[in-house]
């Protein structure tokens, strides 16, 4: 779903209906924040879902985004997160978590 101007309140809706079996996730250029990456990610995580990768490039996510990324996507293999407004503080805990890898 790239560029398909989804938003918070869009992505809270078509998120309670990933099918079980999702590994790739492409949600690259639309109007996503940190307040809807959440929700998503908390309700694939209760649905019993397991992300391999996740593009989510040129949206709106701040550096807490990172951390919500941290907390519910331990297992991604890929994350393509460029192009969001983290700042520097953001890219700092990019690197501390993938240190603790």
């Amino acid at each position: 779903m790239n560029s398909a101007n989804v938003t918070d309140e869009s992505v809270e809706k078509i998120s309670t209906a990933f099918p079980s079996k999702l590994k790739h996730l492409h949600l690259v250029d639309n109007q996503i924040t940190d307040d809807g990456l959440e929700y998503m990610l908390r309700n694939i995580q209760n649905h019993g879902i397991h992300l391999e990768s996740l593009y989510v490039s040129y949206n709106n996510l701040g550096q807490r985004a990172v951390e919500i990324l941290n907390k519910y996507c331990y297992d991604l293999k890929i994350l393509h997160i460029s192009k969001n407004p983290i700042k520097s503080k953001g890219g700092i805990l990019i690197g501390k978590y993938l240190k603790d890898l």
